[in-house]
């Protein structure tokens, strides 16, 4: 379906980097209500460092397929300081989404998507919730959200990809991407590229520390403390320990690196 012919769910989720207890997250809600009373509301507050492009792209991939088409994704990211106060709208796979445009959407979408387009930002900047994402959708809703119909095409935005994978023969250098905050670890490697490199064949997924030779289905599928990989939200490799934190008892924090070894048969 081509963007101008979409057509929103009234439901907004608001994705935040900042914390329940902070007073931005009680009036983020407030405005958000008052400007739209017919929208249900979903929040996602992340304690995300600020300036973390990586982990915000991460986190929406983890969590974008449960929400149904047609949500309005609401990305209050801070961003850094001596990047430009700009932000972007568009229409990705049925649903909508305004964010910085600091790269966070062209790691979400891949870097061949274009259909970006530029919101207005109102002086002196005070918010994106208050300065650029809130009046826009007004005007958005008044034109059926049409990005088309009252926003600019925008021809360029900030463009940023994630650190691939290497490969030596039948060995694949992994780097861990992101942890969430239960400690588990996801790394650059999905579902699709395992079944395709893999193609059936046994395999060792190994550091210093550990070694796994199977995937799982579920948490519970290893006893309480053991190591497991599986595919979780997003279809991301993850490493996991069944009730316990991967990042503080492996040591697999963003950016350590493991080996996956498919075996020939």
């Amino acid at each position: 379906m081509r963007e101008g012919q979409q057509q929103p769910s009234k439901l907004l989720h608001l994705l935040c980097d900042f914390e329940v207890g902070s007073p931005e997250y009680s009036v983020s809600q407030a405005q958000l209500l008052h400007a739209f009373p017919d929208f249900k509301l979903a929040i996602s507050p992340q304690a995300i460092k600020k300036g973390h492009v990586q982990a915000q792209a991460i986190f929406l991939r983890l969590v974008r397929n449960a929400f149904p088409a047609g949500t309005i994704h609401l990305c209050h990211f801070r961003t850094l300081s001596r990047q430009p106060k700009r932000f972007v709208a568009a229409w990705n796979e049925g649903q909508l989404f305004l964010a910085p445009d600091n790269g966070v959407l062209t790691l979400l979408f891949g870097s061949e998507f274009t259909d970006y387009y530029r919101l207005n930002v109102t002086e002196p900047f005070q918010s994106p919730l208050k300065s650029a994402y809130l009046p826009e959708m007004i005007r958005l809703r008044e034109n059926d959200f049409q990005l088309n119909a009252i926003l600019e095409p925008k021809d360029s935005v900030v463009s940023t990809q994630l650190l691939a994978p290497t490969m030596s023969g039948n060995t694949l250098r992994l780097t861990v991407l992101y942890n969430d905050a239960h400690g588990n670890a996801y790394l650059n490697f999905d579902r699709a590229a395992f079944d395709y490199f893999g193609a059936g064949r046994t395999f060792s997924l190994r550091n210093s520390s550990m070694s796994i030779d199977r995937i799982s289905q579920h948490y519970d599928d290893v006893i309480e403390g053991e190591v497991l990989a599986l595919f979780g939200w997003g279809d991301l490799l993850q490493i996991a320990v069944n009730a316990g934190s991967a990042q503080q008892y492996l040591a697999l924090n963003e950016g350590k690196m493991l080996l996956l070894e498919f075996h020939e048969s």
